[in-house]
């Protein structure tokens, strides 16, 4: 666990499958009990997979309100609303 007090927890989940799950699993815990969120390596998802989600994420943002909000919905019993952190 990578974690200082000004950083977001790093945790790896290279042991997830492991022998080591329990401790993964604890360090999850903590971060999301004691900051709420954090960061993961060795999540197994290719950079490319990565950098085409993000310049989709990046072109949707760039599209003007009107259109962005076709996509809008506070209706939490569906599977796919608007939210962003961008």
């Amino acid at each position: 666990e990578d974690v200082s007090h000004d950083s977001i927890p790093l945790i790896d989940l290279h042991d997830l499958h492991g022998p080591n799950r329990s401790h993964v699993v604890q360090e999850i815990g903590k971060a999301c009990s004691e900051y709420g969120f954090f960061q993961v390596k060795n999540h197994g998802v290719p950079d490319s997979t990565i950098a085409n989600i993000m310049q989709l994420a990046r072109d949707f943002f760039s599209l003007p309100e009107e259109e962005r909000l076709k996509s809008y919905s506070d209706d939490p019993s569906k599977t796919t609303r608007l939210s962003t952190s961008f």
